[in-house]
């Protein structure tokens, strides 16, 4: 069992917009960690948000990369649960083995489970393969819908980028938009071939005056990543425009 610090450093996270306009679970996570703390006589130094962030790149979140930072020697990261914190194994072994070097640990309340111990350490390996199984399986069923959806000629809100309705109709099957098609094409090629930012992604388009999901062409990070993971979502990962994102639907994480 590794001795702590006394001190402890919170961290919170939600991925989606709707969760960070209610800010009940921002609470409610900061709340057990908060209770957590005190009842385990520990020096809360901080609680670090990250606003509507995906699971995903986990160390290129920015409160998070802060928080680890701050971690000395013996300190505690503290989070609700594992999933808050990492969506896949290789992101929780590269954390483990961050954590051991500086001779911290981090805990996950809701999971039960802290990386002090050898144990701990498997039983939270164990917990992220477990828990990308699950979300790898969300993800089928969201590409499922989409296929389903698409094949009924079904049509919800407004069409996502790279897509128009056929006629004015709200029910009315997609027809692709062929340059938003082609600014799809290239970002999923500059992102997962050329390893592009999403920032940088954002500024080619923008000088090049390709059009954007708004009135101006003007792009952000956040536009490139919302349709790149978009994307990937609906095809698994794998290259290629999906015709099955022809169907506007909003894809959360599960809380």
């Amino acid at each position: 069992m590794m001795k702590n610090s006394g001190c402890a450093y919170g961290y919170v996270r939600v991925s989606s917009t709707k969760q960070v306009q209610e800010g009940s679970s921002l609470e409610e996570q900061e709340k057990k960690i908060r209770a957590w703390a005190e009842l385990h006589n520990m020096d809360l130094r901080g609680v670090y948000v990250d606003k509507g962030v995906s699971g995903t790149f986990m160390f290129q979140r920015p409160e998070f990369a802060k928080l680890m930072t701050y971690m000395d020697k013996g300190d505690v990261l503290v989070a609700n649960d594992l999933s808050r914190v990492s969506r896949n194994s290789a992101d929780t072994a590269q954390l483990i083995q961050m954590l051991q070097k500086m001779e911290a640990y981090a805990v996950f309340i809701k999971d039960g489970m802290d990386t002090s111990t050898m144990m701990g350490q498997s039983m939270v390996q164990m917990a992220s393969i477990m828990k990308g199984i699950e979300a790898n399986y969300t993800a089928e069923r969201v590409k499922d819908t989409l296929a389903s959806m698409r094949e009924n000629g079904q049509n919800t809100g407004r069409p996502p980028y790279g897509w128009k309705r056929a006629t004015p109709d709200k029910g009315s099957h997609l027809i692709e938009v062929p340059e938003q098609q082609d600014a799809i094409r290239r970002m999923k090629i500059m992102y997962h071939e050329e390893k592009v930012s999403f920032r940088e992604i954002a500024r080619r388009l923008t000088n090049e005056g390709v059009q954007s999901p708004g009135r101006k062409a003007i792009w952000n990070d956040k536009s490139v990543k919302l349709i790149i993971m978009r994307e990937d979502v609906a095809t698994g990962g794998r290259g290629g425009v999906n015709p099955a994102a022809q169907q506007a639907v909003t894809i959360e994480e599960p809380k």
